[in-house]
């Protein structure tokens, strides 16, 4: 129960109550990861406590040493961008590459992002393909729909709209769903599917 309603609190589906808070800071003190991982997420994203980056990866760091890959992606994507403490690019990277390689696909597809939009400090928009890929074909829905995105509109790959199509009807049917319909169907249109 505890599992669910931090991974819902995560993608902003519900408040957080207030006991729950009071549940997850008393198994975090017994040095449960998963109940850490829910404080870093509250405290990033202000649900329940006050928005506090430096918590958040104070909570994220704590639950990613003791091996949990969502936290190490997360703790990895705020150092990048500099939440909580100044920004290393590289130190950020190298996390959400150990998240990505454990198994966490959140982190891949954040580091394709960094990788396509320059964030990572490098020209290595290229890479983010292969990490896009990787993701999506881990039932992620958000690289799958990215992936269409670009070989729709032609942009690192060339224009392909079979592989677009692949791509959307793979977002469509992902286990882990995070595009909205509206996006989906637009997209298709646009694809004539």
């Amino acid at each position: 129960m505890s599992y669910l309603l931090a991974s819902n609190a995560e993608r902003g589906l519900v408040d957080v109550p207030a006991n729950a808070i009071l549940w997850w800071r008393r198994a975090a003190a017994l040095k449960d990861p998963e109940a850490q991982h829910a404080l870093g997420v509250i405290h990033e994203k202000g649900q329940g406590v006050k928005r506090d980056f430096a918590e958040a990866l104070r909570w994220f760091r704590l639950a990613s040493d003791q091996g949990l890959a969502r936290s190490t992606g997360r703790l990895g994507l705020m150092i990048l961008l500099g939440q909580g403490q100044a920004a290393n690019i590289n130190a950020g990277i190298a996390l959400m590459e150990k998240a990505g390689q454990a198994g966490d696909v959140t982190a891949l597809h954040n580091l394709a992002y960094a990788y396509e939009t320059g964030a990572a400090g490098s020209d290595s928009r290229g890479l983010s393909i292969d990490l896009y890929t990787q993701a999506a074909e881990k039932g992620y829905s958000a690289s799958a729909f990215r992936l269409a995105v670009l070989y729709t509109n032609g942009q690192i790959v060339p224009r392909n709209f079979v592989s677009a199509r692949k791509w959307v009807r793979i977002c469509e049917g992902a286990a882990v769903q995070t595009i909205a319909p509206d996006q989906i169907k637009e997209l298709k249109a646009v694809l004539g599917i």
